[in-house]
């Protein structure tokens, strides 16, 4: 059998399969049960009925009909997750109907306490993955593992695959990186330490962690040291261009968790 042509076997997980579906009936029982009790009501569940007969009666065919099991798999789960969303959906609905106070100004506190710069972060990550990928156009490398050794890493491979006009189908969820120059690990190495700036009192373990990348980069990441230069030159760059665009900051305080609010929104 090629790879990536294996069938989910839906005969060999069936209790997993079995149990996702009590969780499920089970979860959708206290829904009714709790939403009754509560007067809330739900409608419009003709078409969900409509959905999971369809999957089931596909899953019910094609499993005992032995025409094919993948299809047979997929209106099983398919149902399954159909149904799990629905009692899921439900129960948050019912959830919010506790009427807890809110908690807005805590978590604002909380962001405010751990020295939240995402906005930053991300304004100065965008333009930096731009510049590092339209340098390696100009500037490409298969870093020092091909060159020195001859050992193509499975990056490099789909690096030359692309430079000899070789495969044009890539699965989404298995794209990897692909630059050597710049090294864009030490481009955000540097951008996460600099978002976690003091007074963020995240600073040092994510300067710890990031360090740790850093010194890791050569050998794990296959870069060259001027692959790791020209990556801090650019997150430099992209700092100084984001600050200047953004204009001056307020420093970040800490202010005090404030009391529990009790006042609830009215209805």
């Amino acid at each position: 059998m090629e790879e990536g042509s294996e069938q989910i076997e839906t005969g060999k997980d069936r209790g997993y399969l079995l149990s996702a579906w009590a969780l499920t009936l089970l979860l959708g029982g206290v829904d009714l049960i709790w939403a009754e009790r509560i007067g809330l009501t739900f409608v419009g569940w003709s078409r969900v009925y409509c959905i999971l007969i369809f999957l089931l009666a596909v899953g019910f065919i094609y499993r005992y009909s032995g025409r094919d099991r993948r299809l047979s798999d997929a209106g099983n789960y398919a149902a399954l997750w159909v149904a799990f969303s629905a009692a899921g959906a439900i129960s948050t609905y019912l959830a919010a109907t506790f009427a807890m106070p809110l908690r807005d100004a805590q978590f604002v506190a909380l962001d405010s306490w751990m020295g939240s710069r995402n906005t930053e972060m991300l304004w100065i990550a965008m333009p930096a993955l731009i510049v590092t990928t339209i340098v390696s156009a100009f500037l490409p490398a298969v870093g020092p593992y091909v060159h020195y050794f001859g050992r193509q890493t499975a990056d490099i491979v789909v690096l030359m695959t692309l430079r000899a006009g070789g495969a044009h189908t890539f699965p989404i969820d298995r794209m990897q990186g692909i630059i050597t120059f710049p090294s864009f690990h030490t481009t955000l190495a540097i951008i996460f330490m600099y978002v976690h700036r003091p007074p963020s009192r995240s600073f040092v373990p994510v300067a710890i962690l990031n360090g740790l990348m850093l010194l890791g980069i050569p050998s794990e990441g296959h870069h060259y040291l001027v692959d790791m230069i020209s990556g801090a030159m650019v997150a430099a760059v992209c700092i100084a261009a984001v600050r200047r665009g953004m204009g001056p900051r307020a420093e970040i305080v800490s202010p005090a968790i404030p009391r529990e609010r009790t006042a609830r929104v009215a209805g």
